[in-house]
Parts: C-alpha cells; sequence; structure tokens
C-alpha cells in the first residue's frame, strides 16, 4: 500500500470516528429538542459515515498495483466510489424531502382543520 493510501485511511478514519460522534449527537439533539433541521443534519452526518466506510473499502482497490488485467493500475475504482457516494448522498436528501413534506402537509391539515368542521 502507497504511503498516500496510509494517509488517505486514517484521515478517513478520524472523519468516520468525528462523523459518527456528530451524527448521533445531533440526532439526539434534535430528537430532545423537537428540531426536525438539527435531526435532518444529524441523518446528513450519518450518511457522511457511510461514504467514509465506502471510503475506505474503495483505498484497498484503488492502490493497488498495475496488473496483467489491469495495465495502467485501479485507479478508475475511484470514479465508481464517487459516484457511488453521490447516489447514496442523493438518497439522503430524497428521504429528508419526503419528511419536510410529510410534515409540512401535517401543519397544514393541523391548522386547516378546525375550518374543517364548518
Amino acid at each position: 500500500m502507497f504511503k498516500s493510501s496510509k494517509s488517505i485511511i486514517k484521515i478517513t478514519m478520524l472523519g468516520l470516528i468525528i462523523n459518527l460522534s456528530l451524527s448521533v449527537l445531533k440526532m439526539l439533539g434534535g430528537h430532545v429538542g423537537y428540531s426536525q433541521a438539527v435531526f435532518a443534519d444529524g441523518i446528513h452526518s450519518l450518511s457522511d459515515t457511510v461514504t467514509d466506510i465506502v471510503i475506505l473499502i474503495g483505498v484497498k482497490f484503488w492502490s493497488k498495483p498495475p496488473d496483467f488485467c489491469h495495465l495502467y493500475g485501479h485507479k478508475r475504482i475511484e470514479t465508481f466510489i464517487t459516484a457511488f457516494i453521490g447516489f447514496i448522498l442523493g438518497l439522503v436528501s430524497l428521504r429528508l424531502i419526503y419528511m419536510l413534506l410529510c410534515l409540512f402537509f401535517k401543519l397544514i391539515l393541523l391548522i386547516l382543520s378546525p375550518f374543517m368542521l364548518l
């Protein structure tokens, strides 16, 4: 494994620990404080944790030296890992939008419910 790969693993592990701690604290704080924004930020930090894990898996592959089947090395897997991370973040954002819309429509129904009795 190359020296740069070892530094990537070291930095990503540090980021993983920080993101996991932040996600737990933010989601707990959002739940206790009834704050959807803080809770959503905790989910985003949790998605960062997932992407850190994907990077840790990916670095083992893209740091391999060239071989007979891959004459230019395995660096192209970086592109796949990056696309996968983008896909995960897209799914998280869609889930957060869904949660927001559900909350919004519940609030609208709560506001309009006294008028519906008339």
